[in-house]
Parts: C-alpha cells; structure tokens; sequence
C-alpha cells in the first residue's frame, strides 16, 4: 500500500531556525532547515489565539450522510510538506511509526533564565494512503454512501448504540497539546510549543487500506472535523503534486 505522510508545522524563530530530521519505521526520509511560518510583527497575536483556541461547535446534524461538510482552510500559521511512501518495511507490518527529531539551541539563556526562544510545533501529523489523500472528495462520498446503508440496516438501538462508539477516521493530529521528548530534561514534556532538543514520536496501524492512529479503532466514521482538514489537505497534495509532477 502506497501512504503519503503530511506534517504541518508551526515555527516562530528567534535567530536560528532549528534543524528536523524525519524517520519513518527508523528509515531515514529527510532532513531540513525549519523556517519561520509566523512572522516576527505576529507573534503576540499568534500566541493570543493559541490561548484562545476552543472546541468549535456545530448545528448541523453528523447523522445525515447526504451532507458534505464544507472546506475548512488550513490555519495560514501552519506550513506543510508531503511525502510520498512506498514499500516501507517494519518490524511489525501493521504498525507504522513516524519519529521526528528536532535540533534547536537557539535561545537567550543567561544566568539561568530565557526570555527568547525557537518555538515550534507540528499540529498536522497525517500518515494514510495515497488514494484517499489524491482524491478524499471522491472517497468521501462512496464513504457516506458505504456507512448511510449500513446504518439503514440497523433497527435495533443497541446495534445502532454500538455502531458510533469508538467509530473515528483517521484525523490529523490537531491538539493543543502533546507529547514531546525533551532531551534535556530525559522526560516528555506536555505543551503546545516547544524550544530545546528532542522529538516528536506518533504510531499509525494499517487498518481499512489505510492506517488509523489507534489499533482498537472499529469501523472508521468521519466526522465534520476530519471531513474539513482532509478536504483541505487533499487540495494542498493536488497542489504539491501538480508543482512536482512538473519539476
């Protein structure tokens, strides 16, 4: 199964933007200088939106498939890059593990304290197959016809209870907070951005041709939020495959 991986990163650079280095399943896939996505004159109002982020809310009803959600854009802070796998080996051939390694000193430390510092952040973290992403419009509405005919079958409440307990599709790792190894202090740290050395590490399992974040996870639904990011995100592979196809 061919998978592409999208990683969205948020940068805000002091001096020296910091040096990342991507792994999948150990093999070694790139290696990059990470550049500012918010601009110096931005700052104060970028962390003043971070601290302002809210679970958003909808009146339309996630039961009726005939809907098609509408795009979402991607956050104009958050910058992407894809990357086309193929014939990854692992250990495990149901597990996928994306690992990446950040090198960033770049800060104002004297006498203890620091006011200043490389931040970043990777709130896209995305790893499914190569189809889905090139064309999810078209996957999105077999998907809905696929799930509006097994729901049709359902009559009992308990089937139907069941069929929505633990039903998510793959989602883009958006959060305000995950895990970060700092290797400074030999501990993971919780945040949303991040200064120092370390890495980043997610698993994906190859589930449904595709993968999913979470081994236990049953038959995949998609909700209003996935529908939007992979909308976008599928218009910005378009958009890279297009530029390389003619490189």
């Amino acid at each position: 199964m061919d998978l592409t991986l999208c990683l969205g990163f948020t940068c805000i650079v002091y001096k020296t933007p910091p040096t990342i280095r991507i792994f999948v399943n150990d093999f070694f896939v790139d290696e990059f200088e990470l550049h500012a996505t918010v601009r110096k004159k931005d700052v104060s109002t970028f962390y003043k939106s971070v601290s302002q982020i809210k679970q958003k809310t909808t009146t339309i009803s996630e039961l009726d498939p005939k809907i098609i959600y509408p795009q979402k854009d991607i956050d104009s802070n958050i910058s992407l890059k894809f990357y086309d796998l193929k014939n990854i080996s692992s250990n495990n051939k149901n597990k996928c593990n994306i690992t990446i390694e950040v090198k960033n000193q770049d800060n104002n430390y004297t006498n203890g304290f620091s006011t200043q510092s490389t931040l970043l952040s990777f709130p896209i973290v995305l790893l499914t197959s190569t189809k889905i992403i090139a064309n999810f419009k078209s996957f999105y509405r077999r998907f809905l016809s696929k799930t509006q005919r097994i729901r049709g079958a359902q009559k009992k409440a308990k089937d139907i209870k069941k069929y929505y307990i633990n039903k998510k599709f793959i989602t883009p790792i958006v959060d305000q907070s995950f895990s970060f190894y700092d290797s400074k202090s030999k501990k993971n740290v919780d945040s949303w951005l991040f200064g120092g050395d370390g890495k980043f590490k997610f698993d994906f399992y190859k589930k449904y041709n595709t993968t999913v974040p979470d081994s236990k996870i049953g038959f995949k639904r998609i909700g209003q939020g996935d529908a939007e990011h992979l909308l976008a995100i599928s218009d910005k592979y378009s958009q890279y495959a297009n530029l390389r196809d003619t490189n």
